[in-house]
């Protein structure tokens, strides 16, 4: 019998490029494939630090990077499922819930996990994602499953998501103007670590790190369940800047430099290797050696690595970090960027790439494509781990139900919200 299958496109809408891929699922659950039909990416300058402040041009950039990857499937596409990366929030929250009957049903799980989210928001924050970490029924914790489980009483633990309602109708606009609609909202960091992250890995601690060019995203796993994110305003973009002014040579020349014979460590670096450098505007190229370029390098890596540092001290979580920490987005790929933060943080450190997708996966398998590959990774496994969209997470045409059924408070919230967003 032939299985059904389904397309779902997702683009990552970065501060220096916008990444889509498409991918056709056979299959349902545990037992879906994934296969990668299409990828396409384009420069995109209309962010910064992950918030839209150019939509012609964050909206040409979608457009490009879909068309591309279009193309190559060979399918037309009229919807995306689209990262969220900057102006989040995330805090931990309960909920509780009676039994409807004598066993607990899907319908209690998500009745609980909105009960969850009830909770007082600042005006401009929308729920994105209601994370579970742990059931409760009948006072008996540690559940990570409750359906079919007897009791009259249901709580959950869950992990607040949020993000500013202004971003989202930003990036909604930039998604129509380029001709399509917006499937859904995922969070940058929670599709990243979905395609990258092993499971021994989330149930043992760890921390996933995705240096993008304007933000660095954390998110850490314990037990299996999400207990942390934070969004710190500094990333690769940063290093480009510094290797421009160090070096007087054009942003663009200094963004190839930083890939090409960047490194984080200075003692990995031959003493005897040259690099010429183009300058700006059409002087001659000058030739220095890679070890100057380093000592520009290095310091600006070591800030990146100290802040996040600094974020996984003040969420008391880095004892708990078993399998210590997993880099990816395009900022991870310098040279020495692992072996250096390995050093400072001290707890073992590896790049990640995504995995777990079959087609034209071969094309992804780089840490500057971890979020969009997760994206599709996230829209395929998010029925079966019971996460829930908040109002900001996914469109009310895309959601089942209407007024009267099940989640109805929120597909109305979701509806008067993407009717501000046109």
């Amino acid at each position: 019998m032939q299985k059904h299958s389904t397309i779902i496109a997702a683009t990552d809408v970065g501060t220096t490029k916008a990444v889509s891929v498409i991918a056709e699922v056979s299959g349902e659950g545990p037992e879906a494939q994934v296969n990668v039909i299409g990828v396409g990416d384009h420069a995109c300058r209309g962010l910064q630090k992950g918030i839209v402040t150019n939509i012609d041009e964050t909206a040409a950039a979608i457009q490009e990077s879909v068309h591309s990857a279009s193309q190559q499937a060979a399918c037309v596409i009229s919807s995306v499922h689209v990262s969220v990366g900057g102006s989040t929030t995330s805090r931990n929250s309960t909920g509780m819930v009676p039994v409807r009957g004598k066993e607990v049903s899907r319908e209690d799980v998500d009745r609980v996990l909105e009960a969850a989210a009830s909770v007082p928001l600042p005006p401009d924050q929308k729920v994105l994602h209601v994370l579970p970490q742990d059931f409760i029924v009948n006072n008996q914790d540690g559940i990570k499953n409750p359906i079919g489980m007897c009791g009259v009483r249901l709580d959950a633990k869950a992990h607040l998501v949020t993000a500013a309602e202004s971003n989202l109708q930003n990036l909604a606009k930039c998604v129509r103007r380029s001709g399509l609609e917006v499937e859904g909202f995922v969070l940058d960091h929670l599709a990243g670590s979905t395609a990258v992250l092993l499971d021994d890995e989330k149930e043992l601690g760890v921390a996933y790190v995705d240096v993008g060019g304007g933000a660095t995203h954390i998110i850490i796993y314990v037990d299996e369940c999400v207990v942390f994110t934070a969004t710190l305003p500094v990333g690769s973009v940063n290093v480009t800047k510094d290797i421009a002014i160090g070096l007087n040579t054009p942003i663009a020349e200094a963004d190839k430099i930083k890939h090409k014979y960047g490194c984080a460590v200075i003692d990995m670096v031959d003493e005897e290797e040259r690099i010429d450098i183009p300058k700006i505007g059409g002087r001659p190229e000058q030739v220095i050696s890679r070890r100057a370029l380093c000592k520009i390098v290095q310091p600006r890596v070591e800030q990146v690595i100290d802040l996040i540092h600094r974020a996984l001290l003040q969420s008391t979580l880095l004892p708990a970090l078993a399998s210590g920490i997993v880099l990816a987005g395009g900022g991870s790929i310098i040279q020495g960027f692992p072996e250096l933060m390995q050093t400072i943080v001290e707890v073992p450190v590896r790049r990640g790439k995504p995995s777990g997708m079959g087609g034209l996966a071969n094309m992804l398998e780089a840490p500057q494509y971890a979020t969009a590959a997760g994206i599709v990774m996230f829209v395929v496994e998010k029925q079966r781990r019971f996460i829930k969209d908040g109002p900001g997470g996914a469109p009310a045409s895309r959601r089942g139900g209407g007024k009267g059924e099940k989640g109805g408070r929120w597909l109305d919230s979701l509806t008067k919200f993407l009717k501000e967003a046109v």
